[in-house]
């Protein structure tokens, strides 16, 4: 299907940026950033089942100027009202920051011909590593639009990294992936979870974990747990990351 890109004034039109689950903690973060950014995109729409957004006293609402839609989206009985919201809109890219199964709206968003960016892998019944599984056979199948998937809790950061590196030093022979976490609570040390601490507990003690090994997924049979890697050699070439300098 052709589509047609707009211009303005010799360069290409920023496209129209629409943000699902935009009430969340994260959504709410990312908004009090692109205040600075709001020239990187057209029209800015926010949907969520419930209006906390608009409430929110630290996000710069005039600035951001965004449209805001109040709904709870229900896959795939939805699918019709979302793929008819993103052609009312215009939308160009779709921002998934909610905890809803993600095949469905990556589908729905893809039958529309939009570009899909999604924190994280969800689903109620597979695992994130099934996910993985399912998915990466198909990275280089035609779509409808170019997407991002499970590109972490700051989008597309660590996709930049990860380009920046690959032209600097080239493709790589091994990616090591790990987390490395320095917050602290305000009153002192204790242990605690920056994050979704039911999402936590989910991926480390209940699903089965996996890997990609020569292109193709390998599904574990037990928890992450079971399948630590020590990182003290890695981490020891990170001393100023692991030091938190």
């Amino acid at each position: 299907m052709a589509r047609k890109i707009g211009i303005i004034k010799g360069r290409q039109r920023p496209p129209n940026l629409l943000i699902l689950g935009a009430s969340g903690n994260v959504a709410r973060a990312l908004l009090r950033r692109l205040g600075g950014r709001r020239e990187d995109f057209g029209r800015l729409v926010l949907l969520d089942k419930n209006d906390h957004v608009r409430e929110d006293r630290s996000l710069e609402h005039h600035r951001l100027d965004y449209q805001f839609v109040r709904r709870r989206l229900q896959f795939p009985a939805d699918g019709g009202y979302y793929q008819r919201l993103l052609r009312a809109h215009r939308i160009g890219m779709v921002l998934d920051l909610t905890d809803m199964d993600t095949l469905p709206v990556l589908a729905a968003t893809d039958g529309a011909g939009v570009s899909y960016i999604a924190t994280s892998l969800n689903d109620a019944k597979r695992s994130e590593a099934e996910m993985v599984g399912m998915l990466f056979p198909t990275r280089e199948a035609p779509r409808g639009a170019p997407h991002v998937l499970c590109s972490g809790m700051n989008p597309g950061a660590v996709n930049i990294w990860v380009l920046h590196a690959v032209r600097r030093y080239g493709v790589p022979n091994e990616i090591i992936h790990f987390e490395y976490d320095t917050s602290m609570a305000a009153d002192g040390w204790r242990p605690l979870i920056t994050w979704s601490r039911r999402q936590f507990l989910t991926e480390t003690a209940w699903e089965p974990t996996g890997m990609v090994v020569d292109g193709k997924t390998v599904i574990l049979r037990t928890n992450a747990l079971h399948h630590r890697e020590d990182l003290r050699r890695v981490l020891c070439l990170l001393g100023p990351i692991a030091s938190g300098e």
